[in-house]
């Protein structure tokens, strides 16, 4: 069998398109895990859009946290993992502006 985390080296969980001007980062998610895996089972992973919230931040003005689900399948059709995933987008103009990292000595020793 393999372990829960050898998901990731099929699909990291975290898909976003790129957005100008705007960072994008993992923030976290939770694992279900409902079958083994087995050495030569195929996976298929989908990730299904579950919705964004706007959050006021006072280091970028606003954020907005997007919610996925990353869903793996076997050979068999078979749900064997899910993920629940969120990330968070935040305005690198307004970011860069309240100066709140803007002590830090780069490169750091």
């Amino acid at each position: 069998m393999t372990p829960p985390s050898w998901l990731y080296s099929v699909f990291p969980t975290w898909v976003s398109v790129g957005l100008p001007g705007v960072y994008g980062f993992h923030s976290g998610n939770d694992w279900e895990c409902y079958k083994p895996i087995f050495v030569g089972d195929t996976i298929t992973p989908e990730c299904i859009f579950m919705g964004y919230e706007e959050k006021p931040s006072r280091f970028a003005g606003r954020t907005v946290i997007i919610h996925e689900e990353a869903r793996y399948f076997n050979q068999r059709g078979a749900l064997v993992a899910k993920a629940k995933t969120w990330s968070v987008r935040a305005e690198r103009h307004k970011a860069r502006s309240t100066g709140k990292y803007a002590q830090i000595q780069l490169p750091h020793p």
